[in-house]
């Protein structure tokens, strides 16, 4: 047996791994290429969080608490998308009965990747779709964003590319990483479903097809909270799965967006 691995062993140094295929070559040539076009279109949103719990008439507020979390500049404004759940932690415990859990958000910056922090505000937020959008409070020069047009998605087993900004403590670097799709759900609304990992690492980072173009931005779908309360394995994968929601879902939150930034912007008002 011994003498069968050895010569296993050695026939694979003389044979070398597999031949690269043609098309895995452009797919990384393609990631390459999104790194460098849109990743300087990623930042990270810091808030100062205070969550809230109201049962039976009764309120308890938490501590206050700083977080960071993943967005995408969409507009060279400074409107950046991000995924709404990862900015109220509190969210996967709420249910249709029981108590109701809160956040207040206060203290919203942008950190861009030259260093610099922007004073900001949320103007829209859609927890049905998870998705949240914040804008600078003054007028910034023109950033870095990208372009969610409306096109063709791609289908199952097809290639995705992703981008997602590490944590501080590797410097806020930008990363990619490819996968493929693992189904495309059509209703209520379409969405792409990639692998769990590739979703909930890219969480308000897009999403790119084979060959470069924006298909969306990564999501976290939530079942109603009444949804079946087992403690299953599957159970909790059905209540909450990393999506993409397509870029002509996104086209129409981000007019919205715009409009309620300029509503809020005239009328000098909070945001929502």
């Amino acid at each position: 047996m011994r003498s069968l691995a050895a010569l296993a062993a050695a026939a694979s140094l003389l044979i070398g791994p597999p031949p690269a295929r043609a098309d895995d070559a452009q797919l990384k040539d393609a990631a390459r290429k999104v790194l460098s076009r849109y990743g300087p279109a990623l930042v990270m949103v810091r808030l100062t969080l205070k969550p809230r719990m109201v049962y039976e008439g009764r309120e308890e507020s938490g501590p206050e608490s700083t977080i960071e979390t993943a967005g995408t500049l969409v507009a060279a404004d400074g409107l950046t998308a991000l995924s709404d759940f990862t900015t109220n932690p509190t969210a996967m415990f709420q249910r249709d009965e029981g108590p109701r859990f809160e956040t207040e958000v206060s203290d919203v910056r942008l950190l861009l990747q030259d260093g610099r922090e922007l004073p900001a505000r949320f103007v829209l937020r859609d927890s049905d779709l998870d998705v949240a959008f914040v804008a600078p409070t003054e007028p910034v020069a023109k950033l870095a964003s990208v372009p969610f047009d409306k096109g063709a998605l791609p289908g199952p087993m097809d290639d995705l590319v992703f981008l997602a900004q590490l944590g501080k403590s590797l410097n806020r670097a930008v990363a990619v990483s490819a996968g493929q799709v693992r189904a495309v759900v059509k209703r209520p609304r379409t969405f792409l479903v990639p692998a769990a990992a590739d979703g909930m690492s890219s969480l308000g980072t897009p999403a790119f097809d084979g060959r470069g173009r924006p298909v969306g931005l990564v999501v976290m779908r939530r079942a109603p909270g009444g949804q079946d309360g087992s403690l299953s394995i599957r159970a909790w994968s059905d209540r909450m799965t990393a999506v993409v929601l397509t870029a002509s879902d996104l086209q129409d939150l981000m007019e919205q967006a715009q409009a309620a930034r300029s509503k809020v912007t005239a009328e000098g008002g909070a945001a929502p």
